[in-house]
């Protein structure tokens, strides 16, 4: 958690940077200029004396010559440490290969989407999405189409999600999805929009080649009366339910979690989902 004193220091940092090296740069010199000005004014009036004609070009020319290069070189430096935490903000959140929410940074976002759920008394659907066979493409094509693979099914999910949707690769082959307001018909809907999408599409492999690859779905709507942690684990059996009945589906979880399932609880990481 980020305290309000650094989150008061990245704004300052990202308003800096937003106007640019060439704007502060001649603020911060406008800035100097005055300021020599004025401290030099006053000290000649507190000791009585007039400040003579070169007096005056001195406290104009040497801030003027010397703080151009030196808040030129400073804002470089700002710069680049803006970009740098800017890259560490997004390798904290998101998934290197796919541009996708990483684990972490998904069941915060679920976080946040339940307590709205709970404000609004709304059903939130999860999906979960694995691709089929995903270690056979690994060991025929190699880890370069397989990571080729996980791209295509997430460019899919991106293209075909709502504003308000948490998405994000799970890790390995896996992928989630949280939709806010959405029944199991609707939830269900997705899910198939999904399949059929990842289905049609190809991914290149090597001169005209193409792979042709599908997943399996898993589909879960909260109820009241469980977590979201429990809900997660209806949508994880929906999907090993799709992966039996021959892969390339989608399935829908639609009874009470049985209590051999409060081991699988244990495996989901991250924030208390309520």
């Amino acid at each position: 958690m980020q305290t309000s004193k650094n989150r008061e220091h990245l704004r300052w940092l990202d308003w800096a940077v937003s106007l640019g090296r060439t704007r502060v740069t001649v603020g911060v010199t406008m800035f100097c200029v005055l300021t020599s000005l004025a401290l030099t004014a006053g000290l000649f009036v507190s000791q009585g004396k007039e400040l003579e004609p070169v007096g005056w070009a001195a406290a104009i020319l040497a801030p003027a010559a010397i703080s151009p290069t030196i808040s030129w070189f400073v804002m470089g430096l700002v710069i680049r440490i803006h970009s740098l935490e800017q890259e560490m903000r997004s390798l904290a959140t998101h998934d290197p290969l796919t541009g996708l929410y990483n684990r972490r940074a998904f069941l915060l976002g679920l976080d946040h989407l339940s307590k709205l759920a709970r404000r609004g008394r709304h059903p939130i659907a999860l999906v979960f999405i694995d691709i089929d066979h995903f270690k056979s493409i690994n060991d025929r094509y190699g880890h370069a189409v397989g990571d080729q693979a996980i791209k295509a099914v997430a460019d899919v999910l991106k293209a075909n999600v709502r504003e308000s949707d948490i998405y994000g690769r799970f890790g390995g082959e896996e992928f989630v999805l949280a939709m806010l307001i959405t029944d199991e018909r609707a939830a269900m809907a997705k899910a198939e929009l999904l399949r059929r999408k990842v289905e049609a599409m190809s991914v290149p492999v090597e001169g005209d080649a193409v792979l042709k690859c599908t997943v399996s779905l898993g589909v879960a709507v909260k109820r009241r009366d469980l977590d979201l942690h429990q809900t997660m684990v209806q949508a994880d059996e929906a999907l090993y339910q799709s992966k039996r009945e021959g892969r390339n589906r989608c399935s829908l979880h639609s009874s009470p979690s049985e209590p051999s399932t409060d081991a699988k609880l244990n495996e989901w990481t991250g924030p208390v989902l309520q």
